[in-house]
Parts: C-alpha cells; structure tokens; sequence
C-alpha cells in the first residue's frame, strides 16, 4: 500500500463514509437516528411538557390569589 493509499484508508473522512449502516456515523443512517430520537422524545416529552406547564400556571395563580389575600387583610 502506498503512502496515497494508506491516508486514504485512515482518514476521518473514509472512516465515517465506510460506516453506513444502521447505528453508523455517516449523514444517512445518523440523520436516521436523530429522526427517530427525535420523535420518541417529542412523543414521550410533549404530555409531560404539558403537564408541568399546567401545573406552573396553576401555581402561579394560587401564589398570586394567596398573595392578594395577605394583602387586603
């Protein structure tokens, strides 16, 4: 193997394109996975978003009234 070759062989570049399988780290089967994660976390995630934004505001609404309260006795 010549010098040309054997750069070629270990580059980051050829490493990465070589790896085009499913888990790999070339742009197909990487952009594959983010898709995926993506998803699973948009749909694991939303409802619990939701939840905490609900609970959030029903808290600041009792903070507020509680404090509103204290202030008119």
């Amino acid at each position: 193997m010549d010098e040309t070759a054997f750069r070629s062989a270990v580059a980051p570049e050829t490493f990465v394109a070589r790896r085009d399988r499913l888990g790999g780290p070339a742009p197909a089967p990487l952009q594959d996975a983010l898709e995926t994660a993506s998803a699973t976390l948009n749909d694991a995630l939303r409802p619990s978003l939701t939840a905490f934004r609900d609970r959030h505001q029903a808290a600041a609404i009792t903070l507020s009234t509680a404090f509103t309260a204290l202030l008119e006795d």
